[in-house]
């Protein structure tokens, strides 16, 4: 969604975009070209990928490395190219030497590779300058580290001097676990709260092709302070709605934290420890566990016993300090006005 927010900024300003994707299972391809032109590339991943094969990000292109090197210039060469943004962390620096554009902007969560490009964004709570040191082929990259460039549309910014309230009685919480949901967090919540009957309403985001959908939309049909829906067509105002969100740690931390709303979140990829860890360091957020290790019981006893609300107000206070939801325009500038 973040190279989505950032390529709807530049069409503001009049410049066209050109998204290349593959047809990944559960892939957004359909979604992409309502908004933008789209070239599917031949090759793709189909298969669940093995617990052991997650980390390792060459298998989520669905080619080899060289394959997707020539296939990707043979496009800029027919169209041309002004600024070619990367938002893949198999596409290291081998690939930004290779395929060439005008100017070049990667955008990073990993600090695991080495970098070839004009511009180097990291939007995280946790980036610094610091962590790239020694990794940066080019003396002159513009680095944009942290909540300062976070990639949000521009209704979250409009929305947040009205958004952040203190919270008097929880009563209408949110569970949004990323697009994938790829640990099965919703079902698990979904058991503990029917199990607990917390006293709040519980909206279950979810996408239709999940297999757990039918699951919970069964489930909620047998009580009525259990929601499930599959899409929110205007997030910002959408999460205006709610007391409090369950997640994950990823970008939607900072949509939540433009907003002032507290979350509770797991982590269910490598990459989300270290957003994780930050958030927890500036006591922005509270913590459920390992997705990939959490359980019914686990959340049973997280609700039970970490839902203050004098908690649940400093968290979404200290959230509503970090990101003022302004990022992409301040990414969009400093590019066009280099």
């Amino acid at each position: 969604m973040r190279s989505l927010t950032l390529a709807s900024a530049f069409k503001k300003q009049g410049h066209e975009a050109l998204f290349l994707s593959r047809e990944h299972k559960g892939n957004m391809n359909s979604y992409v070209s309502k908004f933008f032109d789209l070239e599917i590339l031949p090759g793709s991943v189909q298969e669940k990928l093995k617990e052991e094969e997650k980390d390792d990000y060459s298998k989520w292109l669905g080619v080899e490395l060289e394959t997707e090197i020539r296939q990707v210039k043979e496009i800029l060469l027919k169209n041309g190219c002004d600024l070619l943004v990367i938002d893949h962390y198999a596409l290291n620096e081998s690939f930004q030497k290779e395929v060439e554009a005008s100017k070049t902007l990667v955008i990073d969560d990993i600090f695991e590779s080495n970098y070839d490009c004009d511009y180097l964004l990291n939007q995280n709570l946790n980036a610094h300058q610091e962590l790239y040191r020694g990794k940066l082929s080019r003396a002159q990259t513009k680095l944009m580290m942290g909540l300062d460039y976070a990639l949000l549309r521009p209704e979250f910014s409009l929305l947040r001097p009205q958004s952040y309230k203190k919270i008097q009685k929880l009563s209408r919480v949110l569970a949004f676990f990323g697009g994938s949901d790829v640990t099965g967090e919703s079902l698990k919540l979904t058991h503990a709260f029917l199990k607990l009957n917390p006293g709040f309403s519980l909206t279950i985001l979810l996408s239709k092709e999940h297999p757990d959908y039918l699951k919970i939309e069964r489930l909620s049909l047998e009580n009525h302070q259990l929601k499930l829906i599959e899409r929110a067509p205007e997030m910002a105002s959408f999460l205006q709605g709610f007391d409090f969100c369950f997640g994950a740690s990823g970008s939607t931390c900072w949509e939540r934290a433009t907003l002032g709303i507290p979350s509770a979140l797991i982590v269910s990829a490598q990459n989300q420890k270290p957003i994780m860890e930050a958030l927890l360091q500036k006591k922005a957020a509270l913590f459920v566990g390992d997705g990939r290790k959490t359980d019914e019981n686990q959340w049973v006893e997280f609700l039970e016993k970490n839902l203050e609300l004098d908690v649940i107000n400093k968290i979404g206070q200290n959230s509503y300090q970090l990101c003022d939801g302004l990022g992409c325009q301040r990414v969009v500038s400093e590019v066009m006005n280099a």
